[in-house]
């Protein structure tokens, strides 16, 4: 397991009440929630991620920031 931080919108506040304890999980002033998870970097945790769309970011750690931009550029090629 790794120390992972995300950033998720206000419009996605119902995932984080139903998949995050909330422990876990730092509401902000904007309305943003900010989630620190310790959990494996592994496929299950890209899909995890990928299934907010636009409604999150990942803050830290660096590879997987730049894994599922990757991941999310390749989704946009298939649509010219």
């Amino acid at each position: 397991p790794q120390t992972i931080r995300l950033r998720i919108q206000p419009e996605r506040a119902y995932r984080v009440y139903d998949d995050f304890y909330e422990s876990m999980v730092e509401k902000q002033p904007d309305g943003s929630f900010l989630a620190t998870v310790n959990w494996p970097v592994d496929n299950w945790l890209y899909s995890f991620i990928l299934s907010f769309g636009r409604y999150i970011e990942v803050l830290e750690p660096d590879h997987l920031r730049d894994y599922i931009r990757e991941e999310a550029e390749s989704v946009t090629e298939k649509y010219p």
